[in-house]
């Protein structure tokens, strides 16, 4: 366990990677600072998004509800300081930029709480490419920040960047992975449930026969930030992370129960700002309501949209996958993260909203995050399988399936710069 700690501090350390952390963050600050500053001020057919509806709402000069979310606060409070929304576009670039730091930290901490330590993960016979101990640290940093650009794999005609309107008003078909640049609520939340759920793997490495109470404490408070800022996150990653503890509570024969039992205190008071924002979004309008629907499902299935959906979206983590189960490894944080992200899939394809929020696509939002989840896990499983010389071929093509997504998820950012929208 030492030496696995200390693999896992020199991954943390370097010059090298304090300055390519201060560049990619001056860079991903800079642009997505400019891009959020052109979508708060859009004329409606340039940088459409939902910031200007959000910041009306936000500052009382729209008739919808301002207050279901911890965004409408900062908005408010933020844009009160100049009366501009400049200081809104600031925080936005500084949120994204910290979430890159975020992944950063989840793709280390993941590495060295898998089985076997951080020491066979770094070494040469490992899918990571052979580098020395600076440029390792830079390359895991690039690669950290280039998944905030994630994206599906952009197929024409087949599957879109993000969103392609198959009848307007109507339905419409869309990536699974794609990160949205337009909400402000999504952005916020997914880094604090990055945090959250690494807060959360690493609870579960912890010794069972005892509770860390203030790591207890950072998972209830991460958590509970995440739920103020949208609740999307939680109502798939609390079933996910329960059907996790049952494994564990099984596999370990009743072991560490009160560690699990005080997981679900934590879950359950992280829960409170859900119900006031159910009260505020659908108990007061009646209009509004959730219900199980089939139709967007065999929209998917009628249009031939679905293996297209699947391809584009889940090569990479499938072939990741596969590679893991020949390798007979055990892998519980790639478990819970498949788990997360199957739960979003059958929420964003059977659950909807009715009424006035009918086509706000609500329940997508959890997908988008689960997805990049999936990702940074697959990720850190891919370095860690050792590279036999039979499988060399399936870490060539998965590395390079990644660097796809990668690059498309940049073509969907300049598409944005240049005035684009999410419905590409």
């Amino acid at each position: 366990m030492e030496n696995s700690n200390h693999s896992c501090k020199q991954l943390t350390k370097g010059k090298k990677l304090d300055i390519s952390c201060v560049i990619l963050g001056l860079w991903v600050f800079c642009s997505v600072s400019y891009l959020t500053y052109r979508m708060t001020v859009s004329d409606g057919v340039t940088f459409g998004s939902d910031y200007v509806a959000h910041i009306l709402a936000a500052i009382g000069a729209s008739s919808e509800c301002a207050t279901y979310s911890l965004m409408s606060i900062c908005m408010k409070l933020l844009y009160s300081i100049t009366g501009n929304t400049i200081m809104i576009s600031l925080f936005m670039g500084a949120l994204v930029c910290l979430t890159g730091l975020a992944i950063r930290r989840a793709l280390t901490v993941i590495l060295c709480l898998q089985d076997g330590g951080a020491d066979q993960r770094i070494e040469c016979s490992s899918s990571l490419p052979c580098l020395n101990d600076e440029n390792r640290k830079m390359f895991l940093t690039f690669l950290s920040f280039s998944l905030l650009f994630l994206s599906a794999l952009y197929i024409p005609e087949r599957a879109p960047f993000y969103l392609r309107f198959v009848q307007p008003d109507v339905e419409f078909l869309g990536s699974l992975i794609t990160q949205p640049w337009h909400n402000s609520t999504y952005i916020a939340m997914r880094l604090f449930a990055i945090l959250s759920f690494l807060s959360f793997v690493q609870l579960l490495e912890e010794d069972s026969s005892r509770v860390n109470p203030k790591s207890i404490v950072r998972f209830f408070v991460l958590l509970l930030i995440t739920n103020l800022f949208k609740p999307n996150f939680v109502i798939a990653f609390a079933p996910a992370a329960f059907l996790i503890c049952l494994i564990e509570l099984i596999h370990n024969h009743g072991k560490g129960l009160v560690k699990y039992i005080w997981f679900g205190v934590a879950f359950l008071a992280s829960l409170a700002p859900i119900l006031y924002q159910y009260v505020v979004l659908f108990s007061s309008n009646a209009e509004s309501s959730i219900i199980f629907s089939l139709s967007r499902f065999w929209v998917y299935v009628e249009t031939g949209f679905f293996p297209w959906l699947l391809i584009s979206n889940l090569i990479f983590p499938l072939i990741v996958t596969v590679l893991s189960f020949v390798n007979h490894r055990k892998n519980n944080i790639l478990l819970l993260s498949w788990i997360l992200e199957i739960i979003t899939f059958f929420e964003m394809m059977f659950l909807t909203e009715t009424g006035p929020r009918a086509m706000h696509g609500n329940f997508t939002w959890g997908m988008y995050l689960s997805s990049l989840i999936l990702f940074i896990c697959c990720i850190a499983e891919l370095i860690a399988i050792p590279k036999q010389e039979k499988h060399r071929w399936a870490h060539s093509v998965a590395w390079c399936i990644l660097l796809l997504h990668l690059i498309n998820g940049f073509m969907y950012f300049g598409i944005w710069i240049m005035g684009g929208g999410f419905g590409c």
